[in-house]
């Protein structure tokens, strides 16, 4: 599939989270992928606060970034290289 959300993911997004100052909660650590975007990558959303504390803030250099830095629904982007048959020419 070129998507998967877990049950956490799933709950946040079917939440009111798309809405600018959303107070959806965040029931776990979900982790999620999106394979058919541009680029590929993975979704890692965690309850806590402190969680993404010294993490890089800005997107680039194929390397994990926070999206949203302080709003609620923050995550950790990980951008996955594509290899093989799958991969961009």
């Amino acid at each position: 599939n070129p998507a998967c959300l877990d049950a956490a993911w799933t709950h946040y997004v079917l939440s009111d989270a798309g809405s600018e100052g959303s107070k959806a909660e965040i029931k776990g650590t979900g982790v999620s992928y999106m394979l058919a975007s541009d680029p590929p990558h993975m979704m890692i959303i965690v309850p806590e606060e402190d969680g993404y504390e010294g993490l890089n803030t800005e997107p680039g250099g194929g390397q994990a970034w926070v999206m949203w830095g302080e709003r609620i629904g923050r995550h950790i982007m990980i951008p996955i290289e594509q290899t093989g048959s799958e991969a961009k020419e």
